[in-house]
């Protein structure tokens, strides 16, 4: 299995919703954090399946909340850290937070 202990595998059709309930039960992470990346799943859609997630629609989301700006990629920190969970947990086959720089 990849960095995180969980039972989570490949094709296990978990949205997004419940991939972060999964993250969050791994570690602690500030309320900020969390806001952030509760904002990302609200706009990506709460119950969409995560694998159907492309890095096409992360690089929008990147350009949404302003790019490369300190206060974007503060934002953007904690998406990044849960798009690396869902690909070593095996939600998403795609490593996305390549998309987040």
């Amino acid at each position: 299995m990849g960095v995180y202990d969980c039972n989570l595998r490949r094709g296990s059709n978990l949205d997004l919703e419940e991939t972060l309930k999964s993250y969050l039960s791994h570690g602690h992470i500030s309320k900020g954090a969390k806001s952030d990346i509760d904002r990302f799943i609200g706009w990506c859609g709460r119950e969409r399946n995560a694998e159907s997630l492309v890095a096409e629609e992360v690089a929008k989301y990147v350009q949404f909340v302003g790019g490369s700006t300190s206060d974007a990629r503060r934002r953007l920190e904690p998406v990044r850290g849960f798009l690396v969970f869902a690909h070593s947990a095996g939600v998403m086959s795609s490593n996305l937070s390549s998309q987040i720089r």
